[in-house]
């Protein structure tokens, strides 16, 4: 249908950024790093999100184009697939300045009021955005669990990279999860049934050196 996928989905930008130090009062450069870690975060969690919308849009448009019944169809399928396309683009540029544009925007608000109460703001918003990339693609496993047998058996790439999967594997996946959760219980188990063992045998072995005669 088209070229070959742009870009993968970041992994350096999908988490939440981490809660910086409280930076001193009066301190500039203090205040000029937490600055600049909320505006680097912030340009990191839009390249992300960018990433991930193209590549879930590109998904059901190769779907669309895949199933589509006629030439009209297949116009309106490319068409969306290009324009994902954009959005991995421009998901891959946020990302490529992102550094360098939060840098900028941090200085910046230290000379500017304005700028400095956006900046300031921008540690809430990195950590709703963190959650809203982080979730997406659980969201959209949900929605194609309720997508048509035919599509839901025919998972794009694109969507099985972000991790969801088509009924089987994720049943496959969910038990392989719940084999690993019962083997490192029962892992634990044996080393605690172990411990207490050697404790029993430390004990016992107190107990009948205690109890023996000592050599006159």
């Amino acid at each position: 249908m088209v070229a070959q996928q742009l870009s993968t989905f970041p992994s350096k930008a999908s988490s939440t950024p981490q809660r910086p130090a409280a930076a001193a009062k009066g301190d500039p450069q203090a205040q000029l790093a937490k600055r600049t870690e909320n505006a680097v975060g912030t340009f990191e969690l839009l390249g992300a999100g960018l990433s991930l919308w193209g590549m879930m849009s590109s998904a059901k448009a190769r779907t669309a184009f895949e199933t589509a019944k006629d030439d009209r169809s297949k116009i309106a399928a490319q068409k969306a697939y290009n324009r994902a396309q954009t959005t991995l683009l421009d998901g891959a540029a946020v990302q490529i300045h992102g550094e360098t544009s939060g840098q900028a925007l941090a200085q910046m608000a230290q000379q500017n009021s304005f700028v400095a109460a956006l900046v300031d703001r921008l540690e809430l918003v990195n950590g709703i955005g963190g959650v809203a990339v982080s979730i997406l693609p659980l969201v959209y496993q949900v929605v194609a669990n309720h997508a048509p047998a035919e599509a839901r058996d025919n998972m794009p790439p694109e969507l099985m990279s972000l991790g969801v999967l088509p009924p089987k594997l994720l049943l496959e996946k969910l038990e392989a999860q719940n084999k690993a959760k019962v083997a490192l219980a029962q892992a634990a188990i044996l080393r605690e049934q172990k411990k207490a063992e050697d404790e029993l045998r430390r004990a016992q072995a107190d107990i009948e050196k205690a109890s023996t005669p000592s050599a006159s």
